[in-house]
């Protein structure tokens, strides 16, 4: 069965999203952009871009990114 994609959390320039992709991808998560492409025509206000993972790993990925949150 395929597990749905749901967005774990949403950023205003898609660099932000990338830096949270890499670091769960470095903890065994694979994640996906959305919206990307809206924040590089000048629409980052109006779109965020969207930080996307399987259901499945929502829990851990808030979990990583809080770490990464608390730690800035």
């Amino acid at each position: 069965m395929q597990d749905s994609l749901v967005t774990v959390a949403e950023f205003l320039q898609p660099v932000q999203a990338h830096v949270a992709k890499n670091y769960l991808g470095e903890h065994g998560i694979s994640s996906f952009i959305m919206n990307e492409h809206s924040a590089y025509q000048g629409f980052s206000n109006l779109v965020p871009v969207q930080l996307q993972v399987a259901a499945a790993d929502l829990e851990r990925a808030r979990e990583l990114l809080a770490e990464v949150e608390e730690a800035q």
